[in-house]
């Protein structure tokens, strides 16, 4: 059984401050501390295949660094739990019986302060897409997704079973046809034909080689969508050097979760290739479009070019 976990990154100072104070962990509190975890992760657990499903049974599950799981104590009694292993955020659970009261949130708020103390670095951590919860937690304090992983629990345990479920191909030969008979639906004119895309490639590339950049989109075997950038390094403007020309998935492919897949595999490209911000433009109407690219950091510049909405975000 596979499943979906999402990679977030939060950059920069801290929106606010906590207001809660932390202890480190200590066992007297074991026994609490197996409870809530247990409680907190059980049901998780079991709607992704993951076993056990009771995820504590003794103190030395806590694994090598105790010393990075932080304690919620009130009035003696264990509200949750946050752990700090470097830069990454994990392990962040309430009490059942002190939820939907914003502990979450400010033990979200503790951990970040926490960790920025020791560096400038980008915190991470990793949340399940099945935790709708705890995403909207981690959204609302600023951390932006960055890639979605598809993971298999049944895999040895070294490589946690993660492998990345969408991936760009350039677009050749071998796909090109393929490729062209993506459409979306009749509702979405706002999204060009990806004849007219390719066509626009070819004459790009006459007059500058190597800055469009036409990728096909898998789901692992399966093509679902289509992307085309302008990279352009060598470019003086930096509005004018890094920007995402063209994003469409298959109107047979939406609506599960590729257009998150491959927005994450297209900041990485940029990123790893050695931008440092991206661009785009889209129509106001593209409401999925834009939300989307919300959920990805980017924002509205306030620059309108041919009817289009320019949107960036720092990489």
């Amino acid at each position: 059984m596979r499943f979906n976990t999402c990679l977030m990154e939060f950059k920069g100072d801290v929106p606010e401050k906590s207001t809660i104070e932390c202890i480190p962990y200590d066992e007297k509190y074991f026994e609490d501390y197996k409870r809530i975890m247990n409680a907190g992760y059980y049901e998780l657990r079991k709607a992704n295949g993951i076993e056990p499903y009771e995820c504590m049974a003794e103190n030395e599950d806590l694994g090598d660094d105790p010393e990075c799981v932080f304690l919620l104590v009130k009035d003696g009694e264990l509200i949750g739990s946050v752990g700090c292993y470097g830069n990454e955020l994990d392990n962040l659970v309430v009490d059942e019986r002190y939820q939907n009261k914003g502990w979450g949130t400010k033990l979200t708020l503790w951990g970040m302060e926490h960790i920025r103390e020791q560096n400038d670095e980008p915190i991470t951590l990793e949340v399940l897409a099945w935790n709708k919860k705890a995403k909207r937690i981690y959204d609302k304090v600023g951390f932006i997704l960055t890639e979605i992983l598809s993971v298999d629990p049944d895999l040895e345990e070294e490589n946690y079973g993660v492998r990345p479920f969408i991936t760009l191909h350039p677009v050749d030969d071998t796909n090109r046809d393929a490729v062209l008979a993506l459409s979306v639906r009749e509702d979405q004119p706002f999204v060009a034909p990806n004849d007219w895309s390719l066509k626009q490639a070819e004459e790009t590339e006459a007059k500058a080689p190597g800055v469009a950049r036409p990728f096909a989109i898998y789901a692992d075997d399966k093509l679902v969508g289509f992307t085309m950038f302008a990279f352009d390094p060598s470019e003086e403007d930096e509005e004018d050097k890094y920007w995402l020309w063209r994003f469409m998935i298959d109107q047979n492919e939406q609506g599960k979760g590729y257009g998150q897949g491959a927005m994450a595999e297209i900041i990485k490209y940029f990123r790893d290739n050695g931008a440092d911000r991206l661009y785009l433009s889209t129509e106001p109407e593209n409401e999925v479009g834009v939300h989307v690219y919300h959920k990805f950091g980017f924002k509205e510049t306030g620059v309108i070019e041919e009817g289009e909405a320019v949107m960036m975000r720092m990489l």
